[in-house]
């Protein structure tokens, strides 16, 4: 959902987070889908199945990490 990311950068990329999410993949979807989480990723990787599915382009910022976004 648009609420749930930066369109842009404000600074260079550094570092690549990974996290890993609880519940199913499914449940993850519909989190980073949801506008009122305020969360998101550029990937979400389903451990069984190979399942990839990008949320935001790789030139906006996510809000997976927001301390780590200037």
């Amino acid at each position: 959902a648009r609420s749930n990311y930066d369109v842009g950068r404000t600074a260079a990329i550094t570092t690549i987070v990974i996290h890993e999410t609880d519940g199913s993949y499914i449940s993850a979807l519909n989190w980073f889908r949801n506008p009122r989480s305020r969360v998101s990723a550029h990937y979400l990787v389903q451990a069984w199945g190979g399942g990839i599915t990008q949320f935001v382009a790789e030139g906006d910022t996510a809000f997976h990490a927001r301390n780590a976004n200037p």
